[in-house]
């Protein structure tokens, strides 16, 4: 396949995924406003076990699975009593999701004055790439 032919499949891609996964695209009746919306979406691809954000880290990108699976980590407090009876706080990772094509993740940055990312993402499954 050659550069020019690879380049026009993954813009198909991404205007298709845009048109497919993206609420109310269709309504936006101007193309210099979707023609804006289409070159801020940047395709990226990660291997497996990439960390795409980190928890308490400053936000700036909201992120769409276009393929493959993401797991949504948070860090979990739990306190316990030891053999001295003393109170001890363990800190562990857990899964509390995993997300595949489609999801958007990061969006607590939209919604917060604090634009700081509330969970880890890392990619645990990549499917097929252009």
């Amino acid at each position: 396949m050659n550069i020019v032919t690879k380049y026009d499949l993954k813009r198909k891609v991404k205007k298709e995924f845009m048109e497919n996964k993206i609420p109310f695209l269709d309504s936006i009746a101007s193309q210099d406003v979707w023609n804006v919306l289409y070159n801020s979406l940047n395709d990226f691809e990660y291997a497996r076990g990439s960390i795409i954000s980190t928890e308490d880290m400053i936000g700036k990108k909201l992120f769409f699975i276009r393929n493959g699976e993401c797991d949504i980590e948070k860090t979990i407090e739990v306190s316990i009593k030891n053999n001295k009876h003393e109170i001890e706080t363990i800190r562990m990772k857990r899964i509390i999701a995993t997300l595949g094509s489609g999801c958007c993740m990061g969006e607590e940055i939209l919604l917060n004055d604090n634009p700081v990312y509330k969970y880890t993402i890392r990619v645990s499954y990549i499917l097929n790439k252009l």
